[in-house]
C-alpha cells in the first residue's frame, strides 16, 4: 500500500508540473503574441505619421508660386521651406525633407498621362529648331486602344503663329474609318509618329481619344526638352520608418476648351475640333 500511495504521489507531481509548464507555455505565447501585436500597431502608427508629415510638407510647397519654387531649385536651396516637423502630444517626432527638381529639361522621353477626351500642353519655348519630335505609346493592358490627336503651335517668322494638326490611331485600332493616320512601332513602343521641326516651336497639345493611355514625347537626339513643371519629393521619417511623397506642380497650361476654340472656323461656326 505504501509504494501505492508514493507512486500516486509521484504522478500527481508530474501532472502539477505538466499543467505548469503548461500553463507558462500559454502565458509566453499570449505575451509573445501581444507583444507582436503592439508592435504591428506601433510600426502601423509610425507609418501613418510618417505619411502625413510627407503630405503636410507637399501640400505646404504645392501652394507657393511656380517663381518661387523655380528660384529654390536655380539657387540650390530652399532652407527652412523644404524642411517640416510635428510633434505629438506622446512626445514622438515625425519629421519631413523635400528635395525639388525640375520635371523635362532633359533630353530624355517626357511621361504624359493622357485621360480621354482631355488634353495637356508641353511647352516647347526655346526647344531647338527645326528639331522633330516624336510622341509614342503602348496599348492600355486593360485594353481598348486609344488613338492621340493634336496640334502644334509654332511662329512663322513673323508675328503670327500656325497651328499643325495631327490625329494617329494605334497600329491595332478598330476606328480605321475615321480618317486618322496610323501610327508606326519605334523606340521600342509599339504605336510612334513623328512632328516636324519647325523655326519657333512654342507648344504642343495632346488629346486621347477612345480610352486612356499614357504617352511619352521624345525629342530629338541630344535635344532637350524644355522645363515642363517641378517635382517635389517630400520623405516623411518617424523613428526607422520612412514614407516618401512624390507630386509635380505642372507650369501652366490652357485647358482643353482651347482646342476647341483656337480652331474655330468663324465666330458665328459653333467649336469643333
Amino acid at each position: 500500500m505504501q509504494g501505492k500511495k508514493e507512486n500516486q504521489k509521484g504522478q500527481t507531481l508530474i501532472i502539477v508540473i505538466l499543467t505548469m509548464m503548461m500553463a507558462l507555455a500559454v502565458g509566453i505565447s499570449v505575451s509573445s503574441r501581444f507583444l507582436k501585436s503592439v508592435n504591428v500597431t506601433t510600426r502601423s502608427d509610425s507609418s501613418n505619421r510618417s505619411l502625413a508629415v510627407a503630405e503636410a510638407l507637399a501640400e505646404r510647397l504645392l501652394v507657393k508660386p511656380y517663381a518661387t519654387l523655380k528660384g529654390y531649385i536655380d539657387f540650390g536651396n530652399c532652407g527652412t521651406e523644404c524642411a517640416l516637423t510635428i510633434n505629438g502630444e506622446d512626445g514622438i517626432s515625425a519629421t519631413a525633407g523635400a528635395v525639388l527638381s525640375y520635371v523635362g529639361n532633359s533630353t530624355s522621353a517626357l511621361s504624359v498621362s493622357l485621360k480621354r477626351n482631355k488634353s495637356i500642353e508641353v511647352d516647347l519655348t526655346d526647344y531647338t529648331a527645326n528639331k522633330t519630335l516624336s510622341v509614342c505609346w503602348n496599348n492600355p493592358s486593360t485594353g481598348g486602344e486609344a488613338s492621340i490627336t493634336g496640334f502644334l503651335v509654332y511662329g512663322n517668322g513673323s508675328s503670327t503663329y500656325v497651328l499643325s494638326n495631327f490625329a494617329y490611331n494605334s497600329l491595332s485600332s478598330v476606328y480605321s474609318s475615321n480618317g486618322f493616320s496610323q501610327a508606326a512601332t519605334n523606340f521600342g513602343y509599339t504605336n510612334c509618329f513623328n512632328i516636324a521641326g519647325q523655326t519657333t516651336p512654342k507648344l504642343l497639345r495632346l488629346k486621347s481619344v477612345y480610352n486612356d493611355v499614357d504617352a511619352f514625347v521624345i525629342p530629338a537626339p541630344g535635344v532637350s526638352l524644355p522645363i515642363q513643371g517641378i517635382l517635389i519629393k517630400s520623405t516623411g521619417s518617424v523613428k526607422d520608418l520612412t514614407r516618401v511623397v512624390s507630386v509635380i506642380k505642372s507650369a501652366a497650361s490652357l485647358p482643353t476648351s482651347f482646342d476647341y476654340a483656337i480652331q474655330m472656323k468663324s465666330t458665328t461656326t459653333t467649336f469643333s475640333n
